[in-house]
Parts: C-alpha cells; structure tokens; sequence
C-alpha cells in the first residue's frame, strides 16, 4: 500500500513474498527507499527508510541474537518503494508511517522538528512566542520562520527586541499605561508604552515594522534606514542619524545562518533540487507550507525554455495551493522540511534549495542549483548515506 502523499505518484513500488524465515531477499531492490514489514494478515509491523533496502531487510530478519528484533517469525510479506534521494526517502518515511501505522507514527515524526516565532500583531498587547512544529498555532497570528533550532528561535525573539525597541517584560506591558518602567526607558532602548510614554497603537506599529522584516530580509530593511541615516545627518539630526546606525548594526545579527530561511511562513515558496532516477538528471519539488509537490525530472543539459517552464508550473501551483492549516500532518511535513533547510555536513550537499519568486534570475538560480546537486553526485557519489531509521510495532 502506497502513501497518498503528492510527491509519490509513480514511484517505484514493489512486493516482496516471504517464502520461509530463510529467505536471503535477493528480490529486495539494493536501493534507496522506504521498507514495510508486513504480517499475514497484511498490517503493518515496522517502516524503515534506508540508503540500501536488501542491507536493511535483513538486518531486521536476523536471527535473535541481533541487538534489533527478529521479524522472520512474523513477517510474511515486505513492501519496497524505491527513491532517488534522501530528501524523497525522509518524507516517503514520514508519509508511510503515518498512513500504516497511525498509532505511533508522531514517533517518527519527532525526528524532524521545525522552529517559528508566532504573534498577533493586532492584539492589545502582541509579543513574539517561539513554537515547534509540534504544537504550531494558526488563529489568526503570524508564524515566522523556520529556524535552525529551539535556541536560534530564543534568540530571534531578543534580536526583534533589540532592533526594534520592543518590550522585554511582557508582565508590565499588559500594565499599559500604569504599569513602570525599566531601565531601557532611560537608556533609550524603548519608548515604554508600559508607561504611557507612546502608545500601544504605536508599539503595535514596530511589531508589524519587525514582521516586515523577517518577511523581506534584513538587507532590504537595513538598506532602507541607511538612507534614512544619511537623509537624516543631511539635516543635522544626529541623534536620529545616531538611533538609525544603532539599529543597522543591531540587524546584522538577523543575517545569522540559523535564520537562513527566516520568513513569514504564509509565503513559504521553495524549491527542492535532489538527484533524480538517472546519470545527469535532477529532481525538483515544489516545497509551500505543509506540502511538497513532484515538478519535473531535470536534465543537466536542460534549455532555458525547459527551466522556465519548471518554473511556470511551479509559480501556478504555488498560487493556487489552499492556505496552510496546521493540521498535523502538515506541521510534520513543514518540521522535514525545516529540518533539511538547515542540514549540514553530507545531508546538505544532498540537495539544493532554492527561493521561488518573481525574478528574472530564477532559471539561472536554478540551473546552478541543478548543476551543484549532479557535481556533487558525480564527485562523492551518493553523497548522503544516512543511517537508517525506522519505526514500529515492536
């Protein structure tokens, strides 16, 4: 039984008979891919993802001295879904697990955990909560993200603090406007809505000023206030000059590389570039909130016209994706997905990631994402040779 996943239409599924608790499996494609142990009834007994199915199939059929358990007493049939790179073998993983095995499939997906800022801004009192894609919320806020990791997320919020003048004591700000102020009323750090000193409509306005930057990037922000700097200092007023430089230096830490894919979720448009099921083909996916899509198989050799209409498809799909919902099993997919954004070491030359958008440069930004993702097939060849996991009932 195949997930009914998007991204795994066609994939290459086979069923694998056990004739005794001896079978060698030479029928088990020595390929990368999803495994499902099944008994004779047909259910599920374990899912494995592995970078060698023969190798995994009978690690787990081995007798019971294996430290693993010994599945040859139960298993009667093994179902193989075979794939062209590691970023398809995880989600098909993920997406396996829950469909067969429903009961415990979160155990799978506590592997891939992704990170995010939530916030209303239009609340009375708005402030930044980080959240997992574990416990993600969409009531009418707005998810920033994904980050590296829980501790990235921390430190976002303080950096969102420190750029934009914005409350450290939420306990007092809910005060406003008798509530006393801090210290960084007198330092200059914040105007101090808690006291009255501006007002929440004002503080609420550098909120949405903060999600505006995390939506466009921190250049473009950082851009826009040194001319205000020099505009400013062209008019001799050097405390606001002053104020502005603080705050540009301030932002450079918004350009950390655990928030190489900060954004506002709600715009979240990538796309995927993995090795595809042959010598100098490519895969691309379309990656949005909660979904990956199957685009095209990508020749290395691939023309313009043959990129750009990749990308045409992709940019009409992308539009008329339905709104993310948070549902569970979306939330999963967006903690893989957050998850190999910021992977490193041989999982990050694995594939390529690239931002979709409405820009000239999109075919080039593509084709170079192509071609470093079949050089490094060609120069490491399987380059992303994880460890096998897998979950069960066992």
């Amino acid at each position: 039984m195949a997930p009914d996943n998007d991204v795994f239409a066609g994939y290459r599924t086979h069923t694998i008979d056990i004739a005794s608790p001896d079978d060698d499996l030479v029928t088990v494609p020595a390929a990368r891919g999803v495994l499902t142990f099944e008994d004779g009834e047909g259910a599920a007994i374990l899912v494995v993802a592995a970078a060698d199915m023969r190798r995994a199939a009978r690690s787990r059929m081995t007798a019971a001295a294996s430290p693993r358990a010994d599945l040859r007493a139960i298993t009667r049939r093994i179902v193989t879904i075979a794939t062209d790179s590691v970023f398809e073998t995880d989600l098909l993983f993920l997406t396996t697990a829950r469909v067969r095995l429903p009961s415990i499939y979160k155990a799978a997906a506590e592997r891939w955990r992704g990170w995010f800022l939530h916030v209303h801004p239009d609340e009375e009192h708005p402030r930044f909560v980080k959240q997992s894609t574990q416990s993600l919320e969409m009531d009418g806020g707005v998810l920033l993200g994904p980050v590296s990791d829980k501790h990235a997320a921390g430190k976002l919020i303080d950096r969102l603090i420190d750029v934009f003048d914005l409350c450290r004591y939420h306990s007092v700000l809910v005060q406003a406007p008798s509530g006393t102020a801090c210290a960084y009323k007198e330092m200059g750090r914040c105007p101090a809505a808690c006291d009255g000193s501006e007002t929440l409509e004002s503080y609420r306005g550098r909120v949405r000023e903060a999600i505006e930057c995390c939506r466009d990037g921190p250049e473009v922000v950082r851009d826009a206030w040194r001319k205000q700097m020099t505009q400013a200092a062209s008019r001799l007023e050097f405390e606001r000059a002053e104020h502005l430089r603080r705050k540009i230096d301030d932002a450079a830490a918004l350009t950390h590389r655990s928030l190489r894919w900060l954004g506002v979720l709600d715009s979240m448009r990538l796309l995927c570039v993995t090795r595809g099921g042959a010598k100098d083909w490519a895969r691309a996916h379309l990656v949005i909130p909660g979904r990956v899509l199957a685009l095209a198989d990508i020749h290395l050799d691939a023309t313009r016209a043959d990129l750009d209409a990749v990308l045409a498809r992709a940019m009409i799909l992308a539009d008329g994706a339905p709104a993310f919902g948070a549902a569970p099993e979306q939330c999963d997919v967006l903690g893989l997905v957050s998850a190999h954004l910021y992977a490193s070491g041989r999982h990050a030359r694995a594939h390529a990631f690239v931002q979709l958008a409405d820009a000239l440069d999109m075919a080039d930004d593509l084709a170079m994402a192509l071609r470093g993702v079949l050089k490094r097939e060609t120069d490491s060849g399987d380059v992303a040779e994880s460890s096998d996991h897998a979950v069960g009932e066992l």
